[in-house]
């Protein structure tokens, strides 16, 4: 299977005008086909969506801000949420390759006009011993997102040696991303579900093989600077991997609350003596509601990744534990919130909603089965906790608060 994209040329934004429709008209059959059909890969390729992120002089946009990146991939899951996934996840590990990889591995994936796309599961579940030309490795890996849009698939590896993992200073393990050609790798399927059914997030087998090193980096440690493209991939796991979903949840939260609102100026009830939904005090109550907690998660959301973007470019220090337990927190808001607005556009769609194909319906499951990511794990929060509090503390106190006297 040869999958390619053509050199990005247009704006980002003028790319989607034209090939958002196209994701959108396809939205139901790639649910049905349990991957983006043949012409929504197209489109998403021509688009040049999965290119946003790497650097211009490799053909890419990667002079696009944080804050701009995670827009796109909220407005391409306004059209679709299944193609939003997809974005947030090739689109992720495309641009995170193409900074931190070595500048003879970029060259070989992206030089020359080549369009390498990147799907798969950065979790060191795979095993990686090294060699004189790089690492020996191998290892089973599920959730690859946006499979059948890759041309590559990365693997974690926890490095080995002799026979044992090799541990940091610190007492976690060491390990690296590798990324390997589409075909050298055993697809294996596993994607019959009933969320996020269009993302094609099948298992894979990286069976054993000599990668270059050209095609590896360090995940653990992190690499202290990116090699190319924007500062904001030296931030690391703690952020990245918890800031790259939202986005996605935030547009199809979006997306449920228009459907709903253009539903509910034509659905009658006959359990009361309103013409239309739309005309249900409940109702207008509810959304007025849920609408003004969506603006305010995604103004946490932006407002934090631009400090985020501000911080890789502008600090030269490491990021602290603090910036994790905040991404933390107004990743898990954001999800929180979107859910929500979900679960209340499904209860005034009705029936409607229950209806294979009805877009409610799909982003109901969608933005369900988002919740149940790893990252987005309800302890999230709890950790944040004590660095709210403290945060809360320090601003009392620099205002004099303190105990009232009794």
């Amino acid at each position: 299977m040869t999958i390619t994209a053509p050199p990005v040329r247009e704006s980002a934004e003028a790319a989607l005008r034209e090939y958002g429709p196209i994701l959108r008209s396809e939205s139901a059959a790639s649910v049905s086909n349990n991957g983006l059909t043949p012409t929504a890969c197209a489109a998403f390729l021509d688009a040049g969506l999965a290119m946003f992120d790497v650097p211009e002089y490799l053909g890419g946009r990667g002079d696009y801000s944080y804050v701009a990146c995670q827009k796109m991939v909220e407005e391409v899951s306004r059209y679709d949420d299944g193609s939003g996934w997809v974005l947030h996840a090739v689109g992720g590990f495309t641009g995170l390759f193409a900074a931190m990889l070595p500048e003879e591995g970029v060259q070989a994936l992206w030089g020359e006009g080549r369009t390498a796309t990147i799907a798969g599961m950065a979790a060191p579940r795979g095993k990686a011993v090294k060699t004189d030309d790089g690492y020996l490795v191998e290892g089973k890996y599920q959730f690859a997102s946006g499979a059948n849009v890759a041309t590559h698939f990365v693997g974690g590896c926890a490095v080995y040696e002799n026979g044992r993992p090799v541990m940091l200073e610190d007492g976690s393990p060491h390990f690296i991303a590798v990324v390997v050609p589409r075909e050298k790798v055993v697809l294996e399927g596993n994607w019959d579900v009933i969320g996020l059914s269009a993302t094609s997030s099948i298992d894979y087998e990286i069976p054993a093989m000599v990668v270059e090193e050209k095609f590896t980096f360090s995940m653990n440690p992190w690499p202290e600077h990116v090699l190319r493209g924007a500062p904001r991939h030296r931030v690391g796991l703690a952020v990245h991997g918890v800031t790259g979903q939202p986005p996605v949840s935030l547009g199809a939260a979006r997306r449920a609350l228009e459907e709903i609102a253009t539903l509910a100026q034509q659905r009658k009830r006959r359990d009361g003596p309103y013409a239309t939904v739309a005309d249900q005090p409940l109702f207008q109550h509810d959304i007025a509601v849920l609408d003004a907690e969506l603006t305010a998660a995604r103004l946490a959301y932006y407002d934090f990744v631009e400090r985020v973007d501000d911080y890789a470019t502008n600090d030269p220090n490491p990021m602290t534990a603090y910036w994790g337990d905040r991404a933390k927190q107004v990743s898990r808001y954001a999800v929180d919130v979107a859910i929500k607005c979900v679960d209340f556009a499904y209860y005034w769609a009705g029936t409607s909603a229950l209806r294979r194909g009805n877009i409610i319906g799909q982003l109901f499951l969608n933005v369900h089965a988002m919740n149940l990511h790893l990252v987005m794990d309800r302890n999230a929060i709890l950790q944040a906790g004590p660095t709210v509090i403290a945060d809360l503390v320090q601003a009392g106190a620099e205002r004099g608060a303190g105990p009232v006297p009794s």
